[in-house]
């Protein structure tokens, strides 16, 4: 039976040593990578965000242009190929799963992460909904996809999952303005919840799009402009039915169209090394990777934006850099 390709190396015979590595190892390599620059977009697009939403900016509004930066710089390119006989549309199927994972995505998730700031803050709401993403796409990645976690993984999403608890309850701040009012704990824990659901929901969206880009015939420009389309109908919908026409241009200042679109721009790039580090990746291992924005988004918002940090925010940190370590080198038999 002839060997596949993809398993076997070099022989000495053509003037070449044979690679120590398996080319699937050195695959999941190279998934790691797209992994982790998609994380550090993604870290510095969420930065923006945090910064246009201390703007008293609407929420919507924001996340309305940020998802239209995508859809206009990329319908032009499946344009472009499907005039040039380089672009054939997928079967149904797959254009419905993403379909579905995106309105997943987009109204649940989204909406929820929204609303669970607005009760319990954005630094136990993020936290809550990594983790809940975490353990969901881990979950529903074996169920669905009978994607096994190495023992080098496992350990590292207990170590992921201490580092957000630590950067949960350690951060010594005062209970939030919406709390203080509520006068009742029912409400932090409603919040509590839609974060964790939110953060399933997450997990469910990237099932599909793993699903999806595994089989390589669901473009990867298509799938972003479904998905951030999608985004535009919520996000505009919940914008124009709270401040009607107007709430798309009117005082807005300039600057924030400058960040918003940079942001775009940003989340755009990060998107689309998401969907390709999926493709040579199992799916629990990029949640793992992704977890750790996070921490990079804390060390900023200590550094720059002043916030406190006691030594069980800093040990979260530590937790969140040896979890990101652990995962770094991939096991032969993922």
């Amino acid at each position: 039976m002839k060997a596949s390709p993809l398993l076997t190396s070099s022989s000495p015979s053509s003037g070449t040593f044979p690679s120590p590595i398996p080319n699937r190892v050195r695959l999941i390599w190279f998934g790691t990578v797209i992994c982790c620059l998609s994380t550090l977009l993604y870290s510095c697009s969420n930065l923006i965000l945090r910064g246009l939403t201390g703007s008293r900016l609407a929420p919507d509004w924001i996340l309305f242009f940020k998802e239209l930066v995508c859809v206009v710089s990329v319908t032009p390119i499946i344009l472009l190929m499907s005039f040039a006989g380089k672009y054939r549309r997928p079967r149904w199927k797959w254009i419905l799963c993403i379909v579905l994972g995106g309105t997943v995505c987009e109204a649940v998730g989204a909406e929820l992460q929204l609303w669970a700031y607005n009760q319990i803050g954005v630094v136990i709401t993020i936290p809550l909904i990594q983790t809940a993403n975490l353990i969901g796409a881990a979950a529903i990645g074996f169920v669905c996809l009978r994607e096994i976690l190495c023992r080098r993984d496992s350990i590292a999403v207990g170590v992921l999952i201490l580092s957000m608890f630590c950067l949960v309850f350690g951060p010594p701040t005062e209970p939030s303005p919406v709390a203080r009012e509520a006068g009742l704990p029912m409400r932090v824990v409603l919040g509590g919840i839609g974060a964790v659901l939110s953060g399933a929901a997450y997990s469910v969206h990237v099932v599909f799009l793993r699903y999806a880009s595994e089989s390589r015939e669901m473009p990867i420009s298509l799938m972003m402009v479904i998905v951030t389309g999608i985004g535009m109908i919520v996000f505009g919908s919940s914008l124009w039915l709270r401040h009607g026409i107007a709430g798309f241009y009117e005082g807005i200042p300039a600057s924030a169209w400058k960040w918003c679109f940079l942001t775009g721009v940003i989340n755009t790039a990060a998107f689309y090394f998401q969907i390709l580090g999926l493709r040579y990746t199992i799916l629990a291992r990029a949640q793992l990777i992704a977890v750790g924005q996070i921490a990079l988004i804390t060390v900023v918002g200590i550094l720059y934006f002043g916030e406190p940090a006691n030594a069980l925010v800093w040990g979260g940190i530590a937790l969140a850099i040896l979890g990101i370590l652990i995962i770094g080198k991939p096991d032969r038999a993922t």
